[in-house]
């Protein structure tokens, strides 16, 4: 008779950020860790964990790993060399996918490693080395494309400031004037641009939710019309002077909603949204009595937890489009629900 098969155990792999390689110091971790800075996939998230790992034993040993293979993709390449300059054979990779030319008189180590930290620690950056005429003729001489590909995290990035905005600011100045324009100078440009505009707009943006809800209180807790109004109103503001304009506008939205008033702002974009507010507004100050009572009832869930304000309407009418429902159906003894009434 054929004994029956031992089942398989089942496998649990976690994510690598979840791992015991990342806490514990043991050797039998540490030789572990080192086997997959080896051996594994050197995809950049790979890399990034491995490279959190800062006890020294371990940190330098998996460092000399990863500076041993020859398949590291650019962004795993410019991670390592960002968090360990002294890592000689990633650096040189580094340097000759930036200058396939090696002749080239801007080729240059420091200009990879520079680069390098530009993306992933740029605060590490050496300023004096920015405004050398050592950096502008390595920035003129190194292949745009591969620029581009490097420093896709801060050109493609939400926000970009301190010394990634001056370090990518350098770069450009650098680089100016060179024709054709690469895409790697209209990106960068679109990046700066962004960055720019972000400042601008800071003070203005932190109003918002704020502004938001104030303006609810008026429109029974609907805050579409209230979020598209506001959107427009950041849209303008380009300049520091737009953007104080636009805040102060925003912080007497609601005082403007409540009085029938316009905001004092000439944008025709902005005044065109407005329209929609007041509309919400008087929507609201027409709904019959019933509406606040049927909020009032509906407020609190059956576990007690309270619905948030802006969903007051949205409530508010479920509730009575359902009892609505309920007590018009044919048969009182089946009912349908309101989801299947939706």
């Amino acid at each position: 008779m054929t004994a029956a098969a031992r089942p398989t155990p089942k496998r649990i792999f976690l994510p690598l950020a979840e791992s015991p390689l990342l806490s514990h110091h043991g050797e039998e971790d540490v030789d572990l860790a080192v086997l997959l800075a080896t051996t594994a996939d050197p995809e950049p998230a790979t890399v990034r964990a491995l490279l959190s790992i800062t006890a020294a034993l371990a940190a330098d040993r998996i460092a000399r790993a990863l500076d041993e293979r020859t398949d590291l993709p650019l962004t795993s390449l410019a991670l390592l060399v960002a968090h360990r300059p002294d890592a000689k054979q990633a650096t040189g990779a580094l340097r000759g996918r930036l200058f396939p030319d090696s002749t080239s008189p801007g080729a240059c180590h420091r200009f990879a490693r520079t680069m390098a930290t530009l993306v992933h620690q740029p605060a590490s950056v050496d300023d004096a080395y920015l405004d050398s005429e050592r950096f502008r003729a390595s920035a003129a001489a190194a292949d745009p494309a591969v620029l581009e590909q490097l420093l896709a995290p801060i050109l493609d990035g939400g926000t970009l400031t301190g010394p990634a905005q001056t370090g990518l600011l350098a770069l450009l100045d650098a680089r100016a004037g060179r024709v054709p324009t690469a895409p790697l100078d209209l990106a960068g440009a679109t990046a700066l641009d962004r960055a720019r505009q972000q400042q601008v707009r800071a003070a203005l943006l932190a109003r918002r939710e704020q502004t938001i809800r104030d303006l609810a209180d008026h429109t029974a807790g609907l805050t579409l019309a209230a979020e598209l109004w506001f959107d427009s109103l950041t849209a303008t503001a380009d300049t520091p002077a737009q953007a104080s304009q636009a805040l102060a506008v925003a912080e007497n939205a609601a005082n403007s909603l409540a009085s029938g008033e316009d905001p004092a702002c000439a944008w025709p974009a902005v005044r065109r949204r407005w329209q929609h507010v007041t509309a919400a507004a008087s929507a609201a100050g027409a709904q019959p009595g019933g509406w606040e009572q049927a909020w009032q009832a509906a407020e609190f869930t059956d576990e007690g937890a309270r619905w948030d304000d802006t969903q007051r309407a949205l409530v508010a009418g479920y509730d009575l489009l359902a009892n609505h429902v309920r007590s018009t159906w044919g048969s009182p003894d089946t009912p349908p629900t309101p989801d299947h009434y939706w």
